[in-house]
C-alpha cells in the first residue's frame, strides 16, 4: 500500500484520485469520507470501470455519506446506464457497509461511544443489509 499523499493544488484535485489510500482515509469512518477518499475506494475496489465511476462520482459529488446510501435507481441517475456496471458498485457499497457495521460493533465493544453519525450509519447500514437478504 502506498502511503503517499501529495498535496493538492488549486485545479488539481483529479490527480488525487489515483493515488493508492492513504492510511489515514482507511481507517476514518466511511461517514466522513470526502470524495478524494470516495474515488480512491472506487480505484481499488473497482479498477476495471475506475474512469466511468470516477467521472459520475465527482460530478455528482459523492462523499462517504452518499456512498453509504447509493442504490441501483440513484446510480442509474448519476449516469451509470449498464446494469452490471450498476450490480458491480452496489456489491463493493454493501461489503463496504458490512465492513463498517464489523468497525462500528467493535468500537462498541471495547466501550468506546459512538458518535450520532457511526449511530446513524449503523441503524442505516442495518436496515441495508436486512433489505439485501430478503
Amino acid at each position: 500500500m502506498d502511503v503517499f499523499a501529495p498535496q493538492i493544488q488549486p485545479g488539481e484535485a483529479f490527480t488525487v484520485y489515483h493515488t493508492s489510500p492513504t492510511l489515514s482515509s482507511l481507517c476514518k469512518p466511511v461517514v466522513l469520507w470526502t470524495q478524494q477518499d470516495v474515488c480512491k475506494w472506487l480505484k481499488k475496489h473497482c479498477p476495471h470501470n475506475y474512469l466511468t465511476y470516477v467521472e459520475a462520482f465527482s460530478h455528482h459529488a459523492i462523499t462517504g455519506r452518499a456512498l453509504l446510501r447509493l442504490n441501483g435507481e440513484k446510480l442509474e441517475r448519476m449516469g451509470i446506464i449498464q446494469e452490471t456496471l450498476r450490480q458491480e458498485v452496489l456489491q463493493q457499497v454493501l461489503q463496504l457497509q458490512v465492513r463498517e457495521e464489523v468497525r462500528n460493533l467493535q468500537l462498541l465493544s471495547r466501550g468506546e461511544r459512538s458518535t450520532p453519525e457511526t449511530h446513524t450509519t449503523s441503524s442505516a447500514m442495518k436496515l441495508s443489509i436486512i433489505a439485501a437478504v430478503d
